[in-house]
């Protein structure tokens, strides 16, 4: 993307009717595939920035809780953040150095910092012709894409008079949040989760209160077929970061009998054991039967060899096909060993179980998510028998 680009701001444009259309191609068809086709056209047309598209969206899925959007980019709120800013500009880097020195601290304690704060960083953009980001100087400040130098006094003035010029980066973002909305608690995902243990002293420097973090639901979809497959190979979602094949081999080991290999080289010599005394009862009536009764003994042991390169044949059969079940599996809950919810967007499953589906995850989520859980998704139908909702 070009430098100080904000996909935010992107005009969706007539080219979203194309993009509407392949989605289209790629749905399941279901009965609710229609339907949510038409609310994702109301939502994305041309004449929409991307955030407006994407509230538009969000107001169908869960307008109906009481859900408020906010658009951060509104002037508005710009100028009641005005001080923020300021603030920042007067005393950079103070922040930047507060960031890196708790990042040194949680490195130490061996967590990765999850913000990368410069030493002359500066936690705000500069909105001009894209977004700029700022670095301090000995001349005032700088534009760290072209290198041009601002006067400490302009940019100064710059905030006092157009504060909706700039915008807040990821470390000031939360403070600039919980200044305008002050918050009791801010439900954050795995990533936010990560950032927020290096933003204490940031909330501190601008004399905001911190509010209590807290993890959101963490959930993996479990469809019927799939969650018969959990139950058939009796294994959770940390098993599933390993590769199928090497997956399928640990299974398969552990239900193959063990004393198999054992059993059939115990058969051949009690074969060769057998027929050693019948060949020696037979050469005393006719020394020539010694051999035929050796022979016999041949023939039985290529049997056993052919049984045991049976049972081989059927194992790998066995294998291919657990192989198969396994990829089926992984693909549905760790796409590529990570958590399903990290890789794949919620349409598909709208598409298949309806808008009951959200409705249905809500009444299951009872609280902060301290652990991952799965939720399986079965499909029942309705009394009257024109839909079908879920239930989880």
């Amino acid at each position: 993307s070009p430098d100080g680009f904000m996909p935010a701001n992107l005009r969706l444009g007539p080219a979203i009717h194309e993009t509407l259309e392949r989605l289209r191609e790629f749905l399941p068809a279901t009965e609710f595939s229609d339907a949510l086709y038409k609310a994702l056209a109301r939502a994305y047309i041309p004449v929409r920035t991307l955030s407006e598209a994407f509230a538009h969206w969000m107001t169908h899925l869960l307008g109906d809780t009481g859900l408020v959007l906010v658009d951060a980019a509104d002037p508005a709120l710009k100028r009641l953040a005005a001080g923020i800013f300021r603030r920042e500009l007067e005393e950079a880097p103070r922040t930047s150095a507060a960031i890196l020195d708790v990042s040194r601290s949680l490195r130490s304690s061996g967590y990765p910092a999850q913000i990368e704060a410069r030493p002359d960083g500066v936690n705000c953009f500069l909105l001009q012709e894209g977004r700029r980001a700022l670095t301090r100087d000995p001349a005032g400040f700088r534009l760290r894409d072209t290198g041009e130098v601002i006067p400490a006094a302009a940019l100064h003035r710059m905030a006092q008079e157009s504060p909706e010029r700039f915008s807040p980066n990821v470390a000031l973002r939360p403070v600039v949040q919980d200044t305008l909305f002050p918050t009791l608690a801010y439900v954050a995902g795995p990533g936010e989760l990560a950032y927020f243990a290096q933003l204490r002293p940031v909330y501190a420097i601008f004399d905001v209160p911190m509010p209590v973090i807290v993890p959101r639901a963490t959930l993996s979809l479990v469809e019927p077929r799939i969650a018969r497959l959990l139950d058939r190979f009796r294994m959770g979602l940390p098993d599933l970061t390993v590769e199928p094949e090497q997956l399928a081999s640990r299974i398969l080991r552990a239900q193959l009998p063990p004393d198999l290999g054992v059993t059939l080289a115990t058969a051949r010599q009690g074969v060769d054991e057998i027929f050693r005394q019948v060949g020696e009862a037979v050469a005393a009536v006719d020394p020539t039967l010694r051999a035929t009764a050796g022979q016999t003994g041949g023939h039985i042991k290529g049997h056993l060899d052919q049984l045991e390169k049976k049972a081989v044949q059927a194992l790998k059969r066995r294998e291919a096909d657990t192989v198969q079940q396994l990829q089926r599996l992984r693909e549905a809950l760790m796409p590529g060993g990570k958590l399903q919810e990290r890789v794949y967007p919620v349409i598909p499953y709208l598409a298949k179980f309806g808008p009951g589906l959200v409705r249905s995850l809500r009444e299951r989520i009872d609280g902060p998510g301290w652990e991952h859980r799965l939720v399986t998704i079965p499909t029942e139908t309705e009394s009257d028998g024109e839909r079908q909702a879920v239930r989880v």
